[in-house]
């Protein structure tokens, strides 16, 4: 019954990542005390893409969103805002070992 319902989120869902067996992996929907740490979470990722949206210029307020979105599994989002920052700013390595440390969360073996 269980690996059902995954395979029904998996048809739902984009997937987040794959894993070493090329099987797609998808977040589960939160219950109980994860549903109200993912408001906190998401609260904090409006934060995070105001505070981006208002300074791009702020390569901090990048790596910031990018961590938000990595709080919340989104690994795909958060090296697309690493990547969007590493074209702002080539010289900040910080950008580089973050969309990596995503990459490497989202099972990519090149991002």
């Amino acid at each position: 019954m269980l690996a059902q319902l995954f395979i029904v989120i998996a048809l739902v869902q984009t997937p987040e990542a794959t894993s070493l067996f090329g099987k797609p992996l998808v977040a589960v929907p939160p219950t109980g005390e994860q549903k109200a740490r993912d408001v906190a979470l998401k609260a904090d990722l409006a934060k995070a893409q105001a505070d981006d949206d208002r300074d791009p210029s702020n390569a901090e307020a990048t790596i910031w969103l990018g961590r938000r979105f990595g709080y919340l599994n989104r690994f795909r989002d958060a090296i697309d805002v690493y990547s969007r920052g590493i074209e702002r700013h080539p010289n900040e390595a910080r950008l580089y070992r973050h969309r990596g440390r995503s990459g490497s969360e989202a099972g990519l073996l090149e991002v």
